[in-house]
């Protein structure tokens, strides 16, 4: 779908900017603590030490990663989602559904050529609220999409924002999960890098499955 957005109006000075930037914090703080983190990752070091206890032999190695994430964000589900997830934690929680809604919806100006927009869909690039809604939208759906996959075993599946690492029985197997988690979101898909002579780069990390013992060296880009 990609970024779709409407002119708000003239921008007047430093205030309506320092306003969006402190309510940014506020509302990720909010969500921080909440978001689903079963199958994330935090890091490449946190990420090497759980793959140096799984068993790799004849096994299949792929990564998926969503095209333009964050501009393809649908915003009125993903601030649902946030509302939702805010009065699960906190029932009695001092700001109004309605009002949480508007001020979720007022950090999606962006500033630009000196207009506020008003982003319809997609999250707005450099706002600390961009990654969190993209990681809450995207773990609220995986735990679905991973239960309601029962053509093969998923072995192992790690995600670090719009990038996931997944271990399969073969290739076919993981073929199988590629198609079925393509057709799940209109507004999100995935492209694959599959394993290449036992060997996969994910997380700046090069998983190497060619060998008896698996090896994990950081990988560095030919550019």
């Amino acid at each position: 779908m990609g970024l779709r957005v409407r002119s708000t109006g003239r921008y007047n000075g430093s205030m309506e900017l320092t306003i969006i930037i402190i309510l940014a914090k506020y509302l990720s703080s909010l969500l921080v603590l909440l978001l689903p983190d079963e199958y994330s990752v935090t890091d490449s070091f946190s990420f090497v030490e759980e793959l140096r206890s799984f068993d790799f032999k004849n096994k299949f190695l792929i990564s998926f990663d969503v095209e333009s994430l964050f501009t393809n964000i649908p915003l009125n589900e993903t601030i649902d989602i946030a509302i939702d997830l805010i009065f699960k934690q906190n029932p009695k929680f001092s700001i109004k559904k309605t009002d949480l809604k508007k001020l979720f919806s007022f950090e999606t100006h962006f500033l630009f050529n000196g207009k506020f927009y008003d982003q319809v869909d997609g999250v707005a690039m450099g706002s600390p609220l961009a990654p969190i809604l993209a990681n809450l939208f995207l773990g609220s759906h995986e735990e679905t999409w991973l239960n309601n996959f029962d053509k093969a075993d998923i072995l192992l599946y790690r995600r670090y924002v719009d990038d996931t690492f997944c271990v399969f029985n073969d290739e076919q197997d993981a073929t199988s999960f590629f198609e079925f988690i393509n057709s799940q979101h209109p507004n999100i898909k995935f492209t694959f890098e599959k394993q290449n002579d036992g060997k996969l780069s994910s997380l700046d990390i090069l998983v190497d499955n060619s060998s008896r013992d698996c090896v994990f060296s950081v990988f560095h880009k030919k550019t």
